[in-house]
């Protein structure tokens, strides 16, 4: 019985797979990952490089060596490389939306050649065997769907009841990087209760791949990518929110939680990127608004950073947190008297925040 359920499970986790490529626009593609790794035998052929042995990855989260198989590349696999006939970038996306990969594995994004690898998500190296066997079931809900945001297909799932828990990171009671975050979230008139990620197994043991011969190495990120970002943000939110549909808005929180792993990770600019996604399901996410806000303060974007954190004020207007690091921000643009009354909303939320208090005594006029 256990069986024939997680058949049907992976069963639906394929069809959703498929639909997510008909609505990127290819004709089909295969709800599975072929992976170089552990056993695996390569050679070279001339001005290619033969595999033989693969890793193949179902859409329920199992892996299968199968030592058949093979495949010629014109370049030398990396340990946990993606190794599939011309690997298509939307297929791995949808993939990764609609399917489930080993436990602790991750597929990375794709590097300067293209390339996309299964790594563990704690360290970036391969792993081996005993984890890519590893099963992890797929359980989907029968009515997930898939939209198109800003261009990418996604798969969605409706949020039940409780799949938003009070005090979880993404909750109304979760701390954020430049504040607690406020007791109750107001956004749409409306308490929102918080979503809870999954906790991450330990790290596991990973293997060493053969030396390979010597690649390309990556390309330098764009040296200015928070203006790439300002381009590309959509427009402020309206005064009055309409909330999208509860798949959505789900799907939404999940981009934020991933940014905000992202950033934990030292990894700015991926997180960027997850905050962007979620503002374009969702415009009045505040915790979008708000991630996008501490990174460009980081970054010394002062002016990118007020917009972002504006927006955090009106969706969040009790968010001492986010009205401090306004108040940084417009101090940083020699906005004084703005830098003042930010910092004074901080401290009538929080009375005596030590920053608060120091911005407000330099910037108040004497």
């Amino acid at each position: 019985m256990v069986l024939y359920s997680l058949l049907l499970s992976a069963r639906a986790a394929d069809e959703g797979c498929y639909a997510c490529c008909q609505a990127g626009g290819l004709a089909s593609c295969n709800a599975e990952l072929r992976v170089y790794g552990e056993g695996s035998r390569l050679s070279r052929e001339g001005g290619s490089w033969r595999i033989v042995g693969l890793w193949e990855i179902g859409c329920g989260g199992q892996g299968v060596f199968n030592a058949g198989a093979t495949v010629a590349l014109d370049h030398p696999p990396l340990g946990g490389e993606l190794v599939m006939q011309a690997v298509n970038p939307l297929q791995v996306h949808c993939f990764q939306q609609a399917c489930a990969v080993p436990a602790t594995t991750c597929v990375s994004p794709a590097d300067d050649m293209g390339r996309f690898f299964l790594l563990d998500c704690q360290s970036d190296l391969p792993v081996d065997g005993s984890i890519l066997a590893n099963v992890t079931p797929v359980t989907r809900v029968p009515n997930a769907r898939v939209v198109v945001v800003d261009g990418r297909p996604l798969v969605v799932t409706p949020v039940t009841g409780n799949a938003f828990a009070a005090g979880t990171r993404n909750g109304a009671q979760a701390p954020a990087s430049s504040g607690t975050r406020p007791a109750t979230t107001t956004t749409y008139g409306t308490t929102t209760p918080a979503y809870t990620p999954p906790t991450p197994a330990p790290p596991t043991a990973t293997y060493t791949p053969p030396a390979p011969v010597p690649t390309a190495q990556p390309s330098a990120p764009p040296s200015d990518p928070m203006s790439a970002l300002a381009a590309t943000l959509p427009a402020d939110p309206p005064d009055t929110c309409k909330a999208p549909g509860e798949a959505v808005r789900g799907e939404a929180r999940k981009r934020v939680d991933s940014g905000d792993e992202r950033r934990m990770r030292k990894d700015a600019l991926g997180a960027l990127q997850e905050y962007r996604a979620a503002l374009s399901m969702d415009v009045c996410n505040a915790y979008a608004w708000n991630g996008i806000g501490d990174i460009a303060s980081e970054a010394l974007r002062p002016d990118l950073a007020v917009r972002a954190l504006r927006n955090t004020t009106r969706l969040l207007p009790g968010h001492y947190g986010a009205w401090t690091m306004l108040g940084k921000n417009y101090e940083a643009l020699r906005q004084s008297v703005l830098a003042a009354e930010a910092y004074s909303k901080a401290l009538e939320l929080r009375p005596g925040l030590p920053e608060a208090l120091d911005g407000w005594r330099r910037t108040a006029a004497p």
